[in-house]
């Protein structure tokens, strides 16, 4: 991991009934090659622009050795491929390249997932040092309002501080890089015609 921490928030016990998402650790906490284990990669209907209503969620390449943290890395790492997704295809419609990446709201607060970002995505990634962005969207635009600012770009600049950055690692980068194209992009294709199915089957989704 290389980026700085600060800590994060004591939380209260769980009540017997509840059991908190695991957290991933280990191995499923620093690399996406899961130990030497064969990597999970999970994928929605965000895989694809043209994913119709019969799309669901999938996850393949997990074996009896992987563990629930493996699978919840897993399913960070299918939301972080989707947005690299719309990444490249903003890209390549725009043509503009996307040079600075931003990571704001409470996933933000994850060290896992934000290494995960930057590792997908083979760039510096950072967050603001407030990662609920539109609370303080909010705020700035009020303290525009009340006249405490001038204007939205002064009182950004006096509101908003730049918080910890997450560099790429080189290795887990290519690994990604391999994942995210020869696997995750032609799932859908691959699992289309069987999500039809499954639709015609169970009447879901209607």
């Amino acid at each position: 991991m290389r980026a700085r921490s600060s800590g994060s928030p004591a939380s209260a016990r769980p009540s017997p009934a509840f059991r908190p998402t695991p957290r991933p650790t280990g191995s499923a906490a620093t690399s996406p090659r899961s130990g030497g284990r064969p990597p999970s990669t999970s994928s929605s209907r965000a895989t694809s622009p043209t994913a119709g209503p019969e799309a669901r969620g999938a996850i393949i390449g997990f074996t009896e050795n992987h563990t629930r943290a493996h699978i919840y890395r897993a399913l960070l790492e299918g939301l972080v491929y989707a947005l690299r997704a719309g990444k490249e295809r903003t890209e390549a419609r725009t043509k503009v390249p996307i040079r600075t990446l931003r990571v704001a709201g409470g996933g933000s607060r994850s060290e896992v997932a934000m290494q995960i970002t930057a590792d997908v995505f083979g760039q510096v990634v950072a967050r603001p040092q407030i990662a609920e962005a539109s609370a303080l969207g909010a705020a700035i635009v009020g303290a525009v309002g009340l006249g405490i600012h001038a204007d939205v770009p002064s009182a950004v600049r006096a509101m908003t501080r730049p918080g910890t950055s997450f560099e790429p690692n080189a290795d887990d980068h290519r690994t990604y890089d391999a994942l995210f194209r020869e696997v995750y992009q032609p799932m859908y294709g691959r699992l289309e015609p069987l999500y039809k199915r499954l639709r015609a089957i169970t009447g879901y989704p209607p």
